[in-house]
């Protein structure tokens, strides 16, 4: 659920300590469990704690899988190695951009947008017609 590595430059700067344990991408929505220092993708952790009897997925203590707060934040150094680290966006080729402004970027790219549009053209298209047909 992180972000492909495939996207990341330069590649011989990608330190396996930014990494998901759980899908090998750099980790996008960053938490460490409480416990042990390994960091991890939020989304990856959740579906593996929640498929693991509640237990983290790397020290295998048992999580309190309701309560977020057995999760923190990376170090600060995590940050800074990432940022060194630039990370080509998957929906417009031409964005070339920091780990620090990769989320804010995903939410408001033109290439994601239009593919989402692309999408939901028929369903749009559905309802029109649906509503025509009642008015």
């Amino acid at each position: 659920m992180g972000i492909s590595l495939e996207n990341i430059e330069p590649k011989d700067q990608i330190d396996p300590d930014l990494t998901c344990l759980l899908c090998d991408k750099i980790s996008e929505k960053p938490k460490v469990c409480q416990s042990c220092p390994k960091v991890f993708c939020l989304p990856c952790f959740r579906i593996e704690v929640a498929n693991n009897d509640n237990k983290c997925p790397n020290c295998k203590i048992h999580i309190n899988y309701d309560n977020v707060s057995y999760l923190k934040s990376p170090p600060k150094e995590w940050f800074e190695k990432t940022n060194e680290l630039t990370i080509k966006c998957e929906d417009c080729s031409e964005a070339i951009l920091q780990y620090s402004n990769y989320e804010e970027h995903r939410i408001n790219c033109q290439g994601r947008l239009s593919s989402i549009d692309e999408i939901l053209a028929p369903v749009r298209e559905a309802a029109n017609e649906a509503t025509r047909r009642f008015d």
